[in-house]
This record gives C-alpha cells, sequence and structure tokens, in this order.
C-alpha cells in the first residue's frame, strides 16, 4: 500500500533553512541572521542571496579570531570587505 499526498503548489511563508538559521541564534540569545541581513535600508529594497565559498581551516580560524576581536560576526565583516572592494558602480 503506497500513501499518496497533494500538495497544491503550497508555498511556504518563511524559508525553511532560514527558520532553522533563526532558531539557532534564538537559542544562543542572538539576534536572527536573517533580520540582520535582510532588512533594507528605508531608501531602496534589496533582495539578499547565499554566499558560499571554500577556504582553508586556517584562514576561516583567522577570519573568525578577527571578527571576534572586533565584536562582530564573520559575515557581517566580509560584507563590508566585500562592499569596499566591489562598490556599486
Amino acid at each position: 500500500m503506497s500513501k499518496k499526498l497533494a500538495f497544491n503548489n503550497v508555498r511556504l511563508k518563511v524559508d525553511p533553512a532560514e527558520a532553522w538559521i533563526a532558531q539557532g541564534a534564538e537559542r544562543e540569545g542572538r539576534a536572527p541572521v536573517s533580520a540582520a541581513v535582510s532588512t533594507p535600508r528605508e531608501d531602496e529594497t534589496r533582495r539578499t542571496v547565499r554566499f558560499t565559498i571554500d577556504v582553508d581551516a586556517e584562514l576561516h580560524t583567522r577570519i573568525k579570531v578577527a571578527a571576534a576581536r572586533r565584536g562582530t560576526r564573520m559575515a557581517d565583516m566580509l560584507r563590508a570587505i566585500f562592499e569596499r572592494e566591489f562598490p556599486a558602480s
């Protein structure tokens, strides 16, 4: 016997991956990442996308330590570097 399920183009209101990340952030007492990343400024609307790169473990550690010393997150620090290196035209 097999079970058949119909989904009828069900759209999720919250991306499951983002909900999972936010759940971990809340458990650790931090603001959800999605709130910090996807909140647009008043004068613009910006869509965010996930950006994944592979780096050497030692480089990852150096970046993580630098971010911790500055009191920021790795993602925020790297976003600032990317914005500085690749300014909008």
